[in-house]
């Protein structure tokens, strides 16, 4: 009997072991991801397009098929899909684009456990974005240097 309960405990290790790992590559993933969505909303915010594209492919690249939840896997193929869909040359279509990978992403951190970022709303567009948690000042990726400052923190993306 003693040398049952020893094997239960093993494999209940093993799993907790297992899980442990995969929360941390999980929130892995979601930083990289996170970095490289920063990269082009600071761009957008600042009215360029420079590396815009590319930080997106980034994105679809980091985020492959995984052996997870069902709501992981369904984040990250909504996350795929619109970060493919960045594929514009202007800023007004690049901004456009955007909606969709900024209304996608907060689900993805969700599920990978990352929670330093900030979710605004641009009432002017209807849109979302993600901010660094923490960053003091609104950096309006839709309106730019025109109006950085137009937008509000809100705590989910709603319906």
């Amino acid at each position: 009997m003693k040398q049952l309960s020893i094997i239960g405990l093993t494999v209940a290790l093993t799993l907790l072991a297992a899980t442990s790992a995969r929360a941390i590559e999980a929130k892995e993933l979601g930083t990289r991801v996170l970095t490289q969505y920063q990269k082009i909303q600071a761009a957008l915010a600042g009215d360029s397009v420079e590396g815009v594209v590319d930080a997106a492919g980034q994105i679809a690249d980091i985020v492959k098929p995984c052996d997870c939840s069902l709501e992981e896997s369904e984040a990250s193929q909504v996350l795929v899909d619109a970060a493919r869909r960045m594929n514009g040359s202007d800023l007004g279509t690049l901004r456009e684009q955007f909606k969709g990978l900024s209304k996608a992403m907060p689900a993805y951190l969700k599920v990978t456990g990352v929670d330093s970022a900030q979710l605004y709303f641009c009432p002017m567009v209807k849109a979302y974005w993600l901010q660094a948690k923490g960053d003091g000042a609104t950096h309006n990726p839709y309106y730019g240097r025109a109006m950085s400052g137009c937008g509000v923190k809100v705590e989910r993306v709603a319906g």
